[in-house]
């Protein structure tokens, strides 16, 4: 051992001493306009856009108390002490990381706790805040809220693609555990970072934290919100931007100077755990009680701001409802409540928040929009503006010139927004959101229902500025009449085909692909194999019931005891039994199976997926671990006829015959994307090519629809033992509770590998500590030579700096 010991320290030695290599006017070092290799051309400019060669586009000021920078102070510092720079111009590796000064990964550090808040002019007692984390601050973050306060959505995630993201979480409510998803990342061969409990996790334990770390390989629009129950409608979502390599397409298309997100939701004066519990029923928990569907929301938010008519307290503004075909809509008034926290409640309570968002005059800004809402879809416009759709879902598309854009849930839209509309600053324009009642049941579109979905709009301000000048009218508004009068024209109607433009809710089937992607990602290939995947509801006023079941081909999903990547990867199933265990194993309804649904996909085989709805109402489907080609999708029975046995067996007799494609041909110019609407008594068709190993949910994404059992799994390559996925890079379920067993049995090695893997015995801890010194010394000398090798080979290729940096980083192993 000793001199195994000294052969590797002579190895490290005999590797520092190698002569430096000679710099060469070959190195692969390109450097930028301000002297960074490989840079951006953003590293001597302290604003927003690029160095010209001689002046920066932007002013700069800088606020050292807090780290944030540029004209308006909503810029922060990266690592590199570059004004919403990237991290990359201080490093030759990687990205430095603010908070350990060190290159690497890009980092990002997440507190979860409960907090008050005020989102629309209603105090809550209770929200799930996220907030950047400070992990050299011995407070918690409830003792370091800043002044203006405002706990959702959570910080953007901004990174670029080829970047590997580490997020870290740390969970500090006081009993619930949390799951981050990634919305529409694809984490090839990384199931594991999925964020979904039960399917591919087990959560983060109340007082723990978990580092999600996540290779990027996409880039656009995404967003991060809890898989757990329905806590991302309490707050814990925030957006996920990632830059593409290079120049983006989009910015040398449009030269946009603002890019801006907008979180869309509804929100409700409960928290939705209670809702959700309500949903869930049972029927008959104490005499008299009824499961409620929450209907409608009370009022909506961009980014965590909306509007509440206080008045409305007083009024009979809620109703129950059926929208089941052939029976009758019932009304019941339910009162509004007054508000539990402190304060009472403004009315006026957006003219003093909302927010503002800039835009040079003449130029373009870029505005996100994200539909991070739990149940109905949100229309957006800009008043006496035009936009043009350029993304769906991260994917660029054909430019789309609209007024007016729907958003469903989980769908991300990037638009272009001129700012033409005054010659000189300052001029302000609303942005609007409101509901569209176009998406509700039928039910919901009558005469009388419009004055409830009336009150729900809410609004931000497009402040236009001078890029020469942009702090000169800062103080001044100069608010533009809205074209719409949204605040006092009481016979506006959000339904009105006439008014708005994108009342058709298969409108976004009409989008295309840009047309310089290539043909691979835009043509649908031939699928081998069809399958039809029928969904519908089924109420249920038994005794122990919820108010209804949400059912694909009759089985309502329920969550497995064990997350089921764990049952394949640790215990070495090749197929697990079906259905799957469930937590809850029985059902009241005499129709309804309630089991782990999963359907198997062979890796690398394309399916065409057909899915049909027996429901009134749209429904915002998405997938996880993939994109899919999006046929298209259509209306199989007219929701107008009252006869609901025709409209049944008019879907019962529905047969897919390829009007959007035949099933064994190539489809050129197909959209892409990872969330859908399927339209009310209608179908919806996709194809999807299977290449990424793991467990993917699939599911309805209103909230209330997914925790009844409007949702499967696509088990990808679950018959070849996941092959090709990546091992954890993290311990799992490295916690016990009631509803979780531990990772593996003691038998089971962690990281095992494939199926069928060999368990490694147990021995001394001296038998262990002469192993771990072999591995060592074998390891230091094949560096050694290695090192000798590349070196030499080159030398001829790198320069010094470039030499040295891999020096250090060899010989820090």
């Amino acid at each position: 051992m000793a001199v195994l010991y000294v052969l590797c320290v002579l190895s490290l030695y005999f590797v520092r001493v190698l002569p430096e290599p000679s710099p060469s006017s070959g190195s692969s070092c390109v450097l930028d306009k301000c002297g960074v290799c490989n840079g951006s051309n953003r590293a001597c400019c302290s604003f927003r856009g690029l160095f010209n060669g001689t002046t920066c586009a932007c002013d700069h000021t800088f606020d050292g108390k807090q780290q944030y920078c540029g004209v308006f102070c909503q810029l922060e510092m990266d690592g590199c002490q570059v004004c919403d720079g990237n991290g990359r111009s201080c490093c030759d590796n990687g990205v430095k990381d603010s908070v350990t000064q060190t290159c690497g990964h890009r980092r990002y550090y997440l507190d979860v706790f409960e907090a008050p808040a005020n989102p629309d002019g209603f105090p809550m007692s209770e929200v799930i805040a996220v907030m950047k984390a400070e992990p050299s601050s011995p407070l918690p973050p409830r003792m370091r809220l800043p002044t203006d306060f405002h706990p959702f959505p959570g910080p953007a995630i901004r990174a670029a693609e080829g970047e590997t993201l580490a997020v870290t979480v740390h969970n500090r409510l006081l009993d619930r555990v949390i799951d981050l998803h990634w919305h529409g990342l694809h984490h090839q061969n990384n199931a594991w970072v999925d964020g979904t409990t039960s399917i591919t996790g087990c959560g983060v334990a109340p007082g723990a934290e978990y580092t999600y770390t996540m290779k990027l390989a996409q880039s656009g629009t995404y967003w991060y919100h809890s898989h757990v129950s329905s806590q991302y409608a309490e707050g814990l979502q925030g957006p996920l931007i990632i830059t593409p390599k290079g120049l983006d397409p989009l910015h040398r298309s449009y030269s946009y100077t603002h890019d801006h997100t907008l979180m869309l939701m509804e929100w409700f004066h409960e928290s939705y755990r209670a809702i959700t519990a309500n949903i869930r029923g049972p029927h008959r928990a104490f005499q008299g009680y009824t499961p409620q569907f929450p209907w409608p929301p009370i009022s909506l938010l961009i980014n965590g701001r909306g509007r509440f008519a206080c008045e409305r307290i007083l009024a009979c503004e809620q109703e129950s409802l059926y929208t089941n075909p052939g029976q009758n809509d019932t009304q019941s008034c339910q009162r509004l409540r007054r508000p539990f926290a402190h304060g009472g409640c403004r009315s006026d309570h957006l003219e003093q928040h909302a927010q503002h968002l800039m835009c040079d005059v003449d130029g373009w800004v870029r505005l996100r929009l994200i539909g991070a809402g739990s149940n109905i879809p949100i229309r957006v416009w800009v008043d006496q503006h035009t936009m043009l759709l350029v993304a769906r879902d991260g994917n660029r598309i054909q430019p789309f010139p609209t007024n007016y854009v729907t958003v469903p849930v989980g769908q991300r839209l990037d638009v272009m927004v001129r700012c033409n509309q005054s010659a000189t600053a300052p001029a302000s324009f609303h942005i609007f959101a409101s509901s569209n009642a176009n998406f509700y049941p039928r039910p919901e579109r009558g005469e009388y229902r419009q004055r409830f979905y009336r009150e729900l709009y809410t609004y931000a301000l497009l402040r236009y500025v001078d890029p020469k000048h942009p702090t000169a009218h800062l103080a001044e508004l100069n608010l533009q009449t809205p074209t719409l009068d949204v605040f006092n024209n009481a016979s506006l109607r959000f339904d009105d085909p006439t008014v708005f433009s994108d009342s058709n809710v298969l409108r976004e089937y009409t989008y295309r692909p840009a047309t310089d992607l290539p043909t691979a990602i835009t043509t649908a290939p031939a699928a081998t194999r069809r399958l039809v995947l029928r969904s519908t509801v089924q109420w249920d006023d038994n005794a122990g019931s919820p108010l209804e079941w949400w059912l694909t081909d009759n089985i309502s999903f329920v969550p497995p005891s064990r997350p089921l990547l764990h049952q394949v990867y640790f215990n070495g199933a090749a197929v697990l039994p079906t259905p799957y265990s469930p937590i809850h194993p029985t059902s009241t309804s005499p129709n309804v199976t309630l089991a782990t649904y999963t359907l198997d996909l062979d890796l690398n085989e394309v399916v065409e997926v057909v899915m049909v709805s027996y429901s009134s109402q749209q429904h915002p489907w998405h997938i996880h671990g993939h994109d899919v080609w999006l046929m298209g999708a259509g209306t199989i029975a007219d929701d107008a006829v009252a006869d609901s046995a025709a409209i049944f067996a008019a879907l019962d007799g529905f047969t897919y015959h390829g009007q959007h494609g035949k099933q064994t041909e190539a489809v050129p110019n197909v959209p892409t994307g990872d969330s859908w609407t399927v339209p009310a008594f209608g179908y919806q068709v996709f194809r999807l090519r299977a290449n990424n190993p793991g467990p993917w949910f699939f599911h309805c994404h209103v909230a209330a629809h997914m925790t009844t059992g409007m949702a499967l799994v696509l088990n990808v390559g679950a018959n070849q033992g996941y092959a090709g996925l990546e091992p954890p890079s993290a311990e799992q379920c490295g916690f016990t509770g009631d509803r979780y067993a531990p990772p593996m049995s003691s038998t089971t090695p962690r990281h095992a590998g494939r199926p069928g893997s060999t368990p490694v015995a147990k021995d001394s801890n001296t038998n262990s500590l002469v192993v771990a010194l072999l591995v060592l010394g074998s390891l230091c000398l094949a560096v050694a030579v290695g090192w000798y090798v590349v070196v030499r080979w080159q030398r001829p290729r790198l320069g010094k700096t470039q030499a040295q940096e891999l020096l250090w980083e060899t010989t820090s192993l």
